[in-house]
């Protein structure tokens, strides 16, 4: 379902310019391709290598040594 991207051009844009353009690209999308790229972004990060937020509990006259 990928689309071939040999007739696609570039050019400089803006910031803003480039957002839109984004948003005309994916408004162009049916559901089902967007859910791949959704799904294709999803598969490309691991559960166990997303940082997990680590917490010390410590007295407040505790020195800052662990």
């Amino acid at each position: 379902m990928k689309k071939d991207r040999s007739d696609w051009t570039v050019r400089k844009v803006t910031f803003a310019e480039a957002e839109e353009l984004d948003d005309q690209y994916y408004g162009s999308l049916t559901e089902a391709e967007r859910l791949e790229i959704l799904m294709d972004l999803r598969s490309m990060f691991v559960a166990e290598e997303r940082i997990a937020p680590v917490v010390f509990k410590r007295h407040i006259h505790q020195s800052d040594e662990i």
